[in-house]
């Protein structure tokens, strides 16, 4: 299982909510902005978050739909949870702990601040998959920069097995990373000179996978490629969300749209839309979708001993005491999980 702060997993969704874009289409000027719907629940954390904006006109536009509403996830089996607004637009469950359960059914209800009613169709979380060994592959890649400069570059592909069971799986991953980073000051330190550096996500492609037509009691994902910059340990996290047939439908759709080569007769870009209506008007599009996940998560440290990576510590002049977490936020001195992760 899967232990988290509870306080830590607000600060990091609100920081994930601030930093990251959001799924976001562009929409001409004589469309309408549409509500975006960002949220889910799962069965390891005890806290549920949920963001309404604005889509944008041309990327520009102001959070007119998402702000002063209320926001409610109703269960199957009756309860009612409130989210309250944290931040402009981000909603979460403060002042009560709500951790979703393998086979209990959620729905999203919103109010928004102009009186429009709207609510998900009930997700049901399913059975978990469990995530086996992680492997990586050192990749190597040599060319030459505009100018006729040879370069050579490394990275590591991050694949994971998961368990292959009778049950359908249906599975969208998330990678974060770790990377031990490093400093030096002139004459005299003024601090660490190693931390952490955050990276979230690692990639931003949309990582999917299905046990459908699969044999053998495992099958293998790639989930990530990491670039090396520093010959120091990588921490790399992986999440397995497990989800519903229609929530795997909508990320297949949204992974087809986001690759989308762009060529003369490649179909038009069209909203993703999702598992979102307008309870009174049901012709209104809403884009997004709130998600019931079950989830499994495993950790591996890399260690980059050996690999000829050639890099630049960056040196502060006398007097300079930036610290090595401030040059490379977000960053920590030290991993928010047992370290025992790496050697």
């Amino acid at each position: 299982m899967i232990v988290r702060n509870r306080s830590l997993i607000l600060l990091f969704f609100l920081s994930l909510f601030g930093c990251v874009d959001p799924i976001d289409v562009k929409l001409d000027q004589d469309v309408t902005r549409q509500l975006v719907v960002e949220g889910w629940i799962d069965d390891v954390n005890d806290l549920v978050v949920v963001r309404l904006s604005t889509s944008t006109i041309n990327g520009v536009g102001e959070n007119t739909l998402g702000g002063g509403a209320r926001v409610t996830i109703s269960t199957g089996s009756g309860e009612i949870f409130l989210l309250e607004e944290a931040i402009p637009g981000v909603y979460a469950t403060l002042s009560e702990s709500v951790r979703g359960v393998v086979g209990e059914s959620y729905q999203l209800n919103i109010e928004s601040g102009d009186g429009r009613m709207y609510e998900s169709t009930m997700e049901t979380l399913p059975n978990p998959v469990s995530i086996g060994l992680t492997q990586e592959e050192l990749i190597e890649t040599r060319g030459t920069t505009d100018d006729g400069t040879p370069f050579v570059s490394y990275f590591h592909d991050v694949f994971t097995a998961l368990e292959n069971t009778l049950d359908q799986h249906f599975v969208r991953f998330e990678t974060t990373g770790w990377e031990k980073v490093l400093v030096d000051y002139e004459l005299v330190p003024a601090g660490p000179l190693d931390c952490w550096q955050f990276q979230n996500p690692i990639n931003r492609d949309v990582i999917l996978a299905t046990n459908a037509g699969i044999s053998g009691n495992t099958y293998e994902t790639k989930v990530a490629n990491v670039p090396i910059q520093f010959r120091t340990n990588y921490v790399v996290e992986v999440v397995a969300n497990s989800m519903t047939s229609e929530a795997f439908a909508y990320w297949s759709e949204a992974k087809r749209q986001l690759n989308r080569g762009g060529g003369i007769f490649d179909p038009p870009f069209a909203p993703v839309i999702g598992n979102i209506r307008n309870v009174n008007d049901p012709t209104e599009a809403v884009l997004g979708y709130f998600h019931a996940y079950s989830q499994d998560m495993t950790r591996y440290c890399y260690s980059r001993d050996g690999i000829p990576v050639q890099f630049e510590i960056p040196v502060f002049p006398i007097g300079v005491t930036t610290l090595c977490t401030e040059h490379y936020a977000p960053a920590l001195f030290e991993l928010p999980f047992d370290e025992g992760v790496c050697p």
